[in-house]
């Protein structure tokens, strides 16, 4: 009998070691895969984790590896959710972070506005946390990409962290220089449109455009000038509307070259500047 009950305890220690260990290399799996950048897999194996092992003090930690995946993977409604149930489920610490986070996504989502009132909500809500650093960053990116340069060079100087620092050095000094970012006048080219049938389009780099604008009123405007000159009623109208017509949309075109010419070379202004843009999503905590 004390064989027989030896025999079984044995036996049941060895099956709850395996199981721990089984249990601890499904979650160094989802690890691996995590940092192999296969989230789609590693979300399986965190999630297959989590249900063979309910009362593991590692299932906070899959739970956020499993919205940091779909970040990652930018999926980032599925993204949300997650954040937003961790929050639920763990509202101390978790909740800081996963307000970052999603203040994170809709950066990249180009929600600024509802980043920065994410953001706003954190530092309101956590004006001593060490992640604060993180959050003027967020506020400083989403400045830029809403065109506001002098409050982002703000929020970048009020960040501590060296490391950090490191990466807006660069940053700084080109936002110094954001004058001389080339901008095309709508009031020039609107001028110039005017005299000049294409010549807006051509003070904004386009020149094919312009030609063709110049072409197209020049045949229509002279031709409105013969019906003028022959007093011929049916060419006045067969000529004289397209000629307005034509006229006025050449105007209004070169106001539009002038939009999309500014803009793209904010783009590219912005595009330089991420070049020195950092990773600062929070990988554990």
């Amino acid at each position: 009998m004390k064989i027989f009950y030896k025999i079984v305890v044995f036996w049941s220690v060895v099956f709850l070691a395996f199981n721990v260990f089984a249990l601890d290399g499904i979650f160094g799996f989802a690890e691996d895969l995590f940092n192999e950048g296969d989230y789609y897999r590693a979300i399986g194996e965190y999630k297959r984790f989590i249900y063979m092992n309910k009362g593991s003090k590692l299932i906070k930690k899959a739970e956020y590896k499993i919205a940091l995946s779909y970040l990652l993977a930018e999926k980032f409604e599925q993204a949300i959710q997650n954040f937003e149930d961790i929050e639920m489920k763990y509202p101390d610490k978790m909740k800081e972070i996963s307000l970052l986070q999603k203040a994170y996504i809709f950066l990249k989502k180009r929600d600024y506005k509802y980043s920065l009132l994410l953001v706003d909500d954190f530092i309101k809500s956590y004006p001593e946390s060490k992640l604060l650093d993180n959050a003027y960053y967020l506020k400083a990116w989403a400045k830029i990409y809403g065109e506001n340069w002098k409050d982002a060079k703000e929020y970048f100087n009020k960040i501590k962290d060296s490391e950090i620092k490191k990466s807006i050095e660069m940053i700084n000094e080109k936002l110094d220089k954001v004058n001389l970012i080339d901008q095309k006048n709508y009031f020039v080219a609107g001028i110039l449109a005017t005299l000049i049938p294409g010549a807006g389009h051509i003070y904004c780099g386009r020149i094919l455009e312009g030609l063709t604008a110049l072409l197209i009123n020049s045949i229509f405007i002279y031709n409105t000038y013969n019906a003028f000159l022959r007093d011929d009623t049916a060419g006045k109208f067969l000529y004289g509307i397209p000629s307005t017509t034509f006229y006025l949309s050449n105007i209004y075109g070169a106001l539009t070259a002038v939009k999309r010419y500014n803009e793209g070379e904010i783009n590219k202004y912005i595009q330089q500047l991420e070049e020195f843009k950092i990773d600062i999503i929070i990988y554990d905590f």
